[in-house]
């Protein structure tokens, strides 16, 4: 055949040609049809996670599409709407640098921040973010992203430059809306940080420039609340009621009724807390209002009004209460307190459950640690014990999970301490209570005064005497400084000193007296050992035998002086221990002794029988009576007792009292400081 007749390769040449022109539209409507497919799925049907596989398919077989850089922002947004912002980040970062000059390059930035911060990387994310603004300044999302890039600061804890940011916004764009949410948040921060004028004075200035603004609405709030952690609950009244007036019907307006209530119930100031609870409860327009009531609830019996209290918590325990279980709990404290101690613990037990394995409610651990409190009124202290202990094992257990407070906590652990000293248990005692001592908080007063008192009832006294002595050094103006005092002076000056010793002492007489030493010199060494050991229940008891055996003796005179010394000592003993009826009775007695040997005219005991009922006739009056009452006993005695070799004893402590008595009437006359020296300088010649 002949060639140029032959029509194959003529054919073979056009199907070339052919393939050559339709291939590439062929590929290029491939490429088209899977962007499509992907972007439908991404756009309309939210499958991220699909649309984002066939997204990396297309980036890799198309690499020359023109859709590339819209592929690569979806792709980037896919991965971030499906949670996988590890992978979106660096898709982000693929977009907009290969893409700077794309309309989408900013808002790639954004998103990239976005997923930052959902990974928590504050820091990067809020530099992101002011790369937004820097790069587009002018654009309208830049005071957003200087906004943004603020808020991410705070976060991270670089409070410095969130209050930079923030400033930086206040001067770029304060009359955008944007400037208004940065005030309220930078007033925040300067609250935070402890400027709390500050923070007032911007609040203020969002409360003039957008009066009817959310945030003019939110600051009024957090004014506020500023104004009550400050203690000024009158300024913070006022700041509320501007709240209610624009803001009438708001959440943050409810919120304001519930504030100031809490404050003042907080405080313990529960007529206020009652009148504010009372004023919630007529405002309130929404679901907080059983909140108020409960809050209502909860003063009124903090005040004492239990029974009051019992008739709203009945209200709110009915089915549906939004306030249930924290009502049940008010009514089983209450029911505690009227002593319904049944219905009570039926209460209690009921909040008590928790679900197996999960950390309890805030209204269980309430009730176990309530409960524990109640059985301990009861004087049950086993049982207290038991629900102290599963309180404080609950809170170890679930840490960070355990819904109360670390006060809260500490309260619990300082109950059980108190619980195990009271049960006899002080060796635990004494170790819990040097644990709670050790940290500076609210009970370390407590703790320190619980250590001491569980040394006391171990019978360790110069333990005991030494922690109540560190108490007096840490906390001298404590309201338990006084009752401090008087353990510290029991303890030194009224308990025996050395048992064992008083024993030895006891078995000597007994010895003596089998060896026949006279029975007069064994009751006075008897008296002198109850009296030296401070057992002055009995050395009463041992004088008293020892002048009534032998009237008119040697020794009668020293005996009866002693005696009135110690009817002086446990008067004092028994008005410690709060026996103030039978204090006064031994008082008088031992007056009645003084006088008696003071009129005698026994000698030196007679002398001293005379001091001494100067100084206890001083003792009952006021200060200002006392200097006066001494000074005048002390001047009389000298005039009476001229010096002679025998009253030189007698007059060295009454001219000592006598500048003592004039040195302390100084204080509110001057002039009685040189009549002081002048007794004092004659206590020195006579002394010689």
């Amino acid at each position: 055949m002949n060639p140029r007749t032959d029509p194959r390769p003529r054919r073979t040449r056009l199907v070339g040609f052919l393939l050559l022109v339709l291939l590439p539209v062929s590929a290029s409507a491939d490429a088209d049809d899977d962007f499509k497919l992907a972007r439908n799925l991404f756009r309309d049907a939210g499958d991220y996670a699909t649309a984002a596989q066939l997204l990396a398919a297309f980036i890799r077989n198309h690499p020359s599409a023109p859709q590339q850089a819209d592929a690569r922002l979806l792709l980037a947004r896919s991965y971030a709407r499906s949670q996988r912002c590890r992978e979106a980040v660096p898709a982000f970062e693929d977009f907009y640098l290969g893409y700077s000059d794309h309309l989408e390059a900013p808002a790639a930035r954004r998103e990239r921040s976005d997923c930052l911060v959902r990974m928590g990387k504050f820091g990067t994310a809020a530099t992101g973010y002011e790369d937004v603004q820097r790069l587009y300044s002018e654009a309208q999302y830049a005071a957003g992203s200087l906004l943004s890039a603020a808020s991410s600061y705070a976060r991270d804890g670089d409070l410095a430059n969130a209050i930079r940011a923030y400033q930086k916004l206040l001067a770029d764009y304060a009359t955008k809306s944007e400037a208004r949410r940065g005030r309220y948040r930078l007033a925040q921060l300067r609250f935070a940080s402890g400027d709390a004028a500050g923070a007032l004075a911007l609040l203020a200035s969002i409360a003039a420039s957008g009066p009817g603004s959310e945030e003019a609405r939110d600051g009024l709030l957090l004014a506020g609340n500023i104004h009550l952690v400050l203690n000024r609950p009158q300024a913070a009244a006022t700041s509320f009621d501007g709240l209610h007036t624009a803001f009438k019907g708001s959440a943050q307006s409810d919120s304001a009724y519930l504030d100031l209530a809490d404050y003042y119930l907080a405080r313990k100031a529960y007529d206020d807390a009652i009148s504010h609870y009372e004023r919630a409860l007529e405002g309130i327009e929404g679901d907080m209002a059983a909140q108020a009531r409960l809050g209502h609830a909860n003063a009124l019996r903090l005040s004492g009004q239990v029974a009051e209290s019992l008739a709203e918590y009945d209200e709110l325990v009915r089915p549906g209460s939004s306030v249930l279980a924290q009502a049940q709990l008010g009514q089983a404290i209450a029911l505690g307190k009227t002593d319904r101690f049944g219905a009570a613990v039926g209460l209690f037990l009921q909040l008590a459950q928790t679900p197996s394995g999960g950390p309890p409610s805030a209204v269980t651990a309430a009730a176990v640690r309530e409960l524990g409190a109640l059985y301990r009124r009861q004087g049950d202290l086993a049982r207290a014990n038991s629900w102290f202990r599963r309180y404080l094992d609950d809170s170890e257990r679930f840490a960070g999970a355990f819904p109360e407070s670390t006060v809260e906590r500490d309260l619990v652990r300082l109950q059980l301490a108190q619980v195990r000293d009271a049960s006899g248990y002080y060796d635990d005692a004494v170790r819990r209570f040097a644990d709670l001592g050790r940290d500076p908080g609210p009970l370390a007063a407590e703790a320190q005064y619980g250590l001491a008192a569980a040394h006391e009832g171990a019978d360790a006294r110069r333990l005991a005497i030494t922690e109540y002595g560190i108490f007096l050094e840490r906390y001298p103006s404590h309201p338990r400084a006084a009752q401090v005092r008087q353990r510290i002076e029991y303890l030194r000056e009224y308990t025996i000193l050395d048992a064992a010793g008083l024993a030895r002492a006891l078995s000597q007489s007994y010895i003596d007296e089998l060896s026949g030493t006279s029975r007069q010199r064994i009751r006075l060494n008897v008296a002198r050992a109850l009296r030296d050991h401070q057992d002055f229940a009995n050395a009463v008891r041992a004088w008293e035998t020892f002048v009534a055996s032998y009237p008119g003796d040697g020794v009668t005179a020293e005996a009866q002086f002693y005696l009135a010394d110690c009817l002086y000592r446990f008067s004092r003993q028994r008005q410690l221990e709060g026996d103030a009826e039978f204090a006064d009775s031994l008082h008088a007695l031992a007056l009645q002794e003084d006088r008696i040997l003071a009129d005698a005219d026994a000698g030196r005991w007679s002398r001293l029988a005379r001091l001494r009922l100067v100084e206890s006739m001083a003792a009952t009056e006021s200060d200002t009576a006392r200097t006066r009452v001494l000074e005048q006993g002390y001047s009389a005695f000298l005039q009476q007792h001229p010096l002679t070799e025998e009253t030189t004893e007698a007059r060295a402590r009454a001219l000592l009292g006598l500048g003592d008595a004039r040195r302390m009437a100084a204080l509110a006359d001057s002039a009685k400081l040189k009549e002081a020296d002048e007794a004092y300088r004659l206590l020195l010649v006579e002394a010689g």
